[in-house]
């Protein structure tokens, strides 16, 4: 079944219990802002492949990917010039099936949510993968977040690690792409294993 959300393509990708700390402050994202807290509403955060998050006269709209996820907001404050600070965490995986700027160009979707795999236990082969998460989680950056994470839970070391770990957009979106968290680890554990330089056969 399908739903309609509005979207706010960003330059992050989010994932399912991770957090965005965001700075709103053009018109269309300020009104969505609003209207979310006041309803108690969420919106889809969807990265952008190609283009600019601000649109202006006589620029092109964004360019996103095709998967998304779905975003509460869980604090805010005021800023100065009259901004508005949020941090949103992500709930539910979904494909944008299609979009429609509005008048204000504050973008609409309608997306289908996808289903998410039971969680289970981390197996002890990824044990090394929750120390990383660990060690991430220990970032100030991090630790303003908020964020909690489960240690001994397959679904959240896998999620909170493709939120955090400093890889290109490309590759999050492969990450977000898995079926399950299982395939998730499993990437990740490449994508680390190339980083520090090993191989496993």
């Amino acid at each position: 079944m399908s739903e309609t959300l509005p979207l706010f393509p960003l330059g992050a990708m989010l994932f399912p219990g991770g957090r965005l700390a965001l700075q709103i402050f053009e018109p269309r994202y300020m009104d969505m802002v609003k209207r979310c807290l006041r309803d108690s509403s969420g919106f889809g955060v969807v990265a952008i492949k190609s283009g600019s998050e601000v649109v202006s006269p006589g620029t092109v709209a964004p360019t996103m990917y095709s998967m998304g996820v779905l975003a509460h907001i869980v604090d805010w404050h005021g800023l100065e010039y009259g901004r508005i600070g949020i941090t949103a965490e992500g709930s539910k995986r979904f494909t944008v099936l299609a979009s429609e700027p509005q008048d204000d160009q504050l973008l609409i979707g309608e997306v289908e949510y996808l289903a998410e795999s039971d969680d289970a236990a981390l197996p002890a082969s990824y044990a090394e993968l929750a120390g990383l998460l660990k060690q991430l989680a220990r970032h100030p950056s991090v630790e303003q977040l908020g964020m909690t994470f489960d240690y001994t839970s397959v679904n959240s070391v896998a999620y909170a690690l493709a939120q955090l770990l400093p890889i290109a957009n490309e590759e999050k979106f492969r990450l977000l792409e898995c079926d399950d968290a299982h395939q998730v680890m499993a990437r990740i554990r490449l994508i680390t294993d190339q980083i520090a330089g090993l191989s496993r056969e």
